[in-house]
């Protein structure tokens, strides 16, 4: 049976929480990490909403991009949704910028999108390859001299052709 350590260890060889800010919080940051998982819920947002949900649905685990605890926090409250984690005996991992800065995280995919000619290697994150408009096969950042003259040169074919027509 899986513990909420090896989610936390799963997530840590794919986006290491060493890689996170200073100011950040990611880890494990409400529960047991020896406790057993059956189900587990993931939301952008540890919300008392995402909590109810996830109590309601069995979860013993949330998983979130932004952390429940980001301030230290000066009292805990009925509503509060590290309040209702405790109540209900659920461990929530958060992995915030360690996600962003990650190799095919967060950072790379949307720099990706906004690129004008996105380029990714074939070994790196699928999230990567798929956000790509050029995806380098062989993973060999020497090819992309050719890449970028093979780009040019269709480029160009398109362009005389159309003008034919114009």
């Amino acid at each position: 049976m899986a513990r909420v350590i090896d989610f936390y260890n799963f997530l840590d060889s794919i986006c290491p929480f060493s890689l996170q800010e200073d100011w950040d919080n990611s880890g494990l940051l409400v529960g047991d990490k020896n406790k057993e998982v059956t189900r587990a819920a993931v939301v952008l947002d540890i919300t008392e909403d995402a909590v109810q949900y996830a109590s309601q649905v069995g979860a013993e685990l949330i998983i979130s991009h932004h952390p429940v605890i980001f301030k230290a926090k000066r009292e805990l409250l009925k509503g509060d949704a590290v309040y209702t984690l405790a109540q209900n005996s659920m461990s929530a991992i958060c992995a915030h910028t360690n996600l962003d800065c990650a190799g095919g995280g967060v950072n790379d995919v949307l720099a990706l999108k906004e690129a004008d000619c996105s380029v990714a290697m074939a070994s790196g994150s699928e999230a990567a390859a798929q956000s790509a408009q050029v995806v380098l096969l062989d993973s060999d950042f020497s090819r992309m001299p050719e890449v970028v003259f093979e780009g040019r040169r269709v480029v160009n074919n398109i362009q005389r052709s159309a003008s034919l027509f114009l």
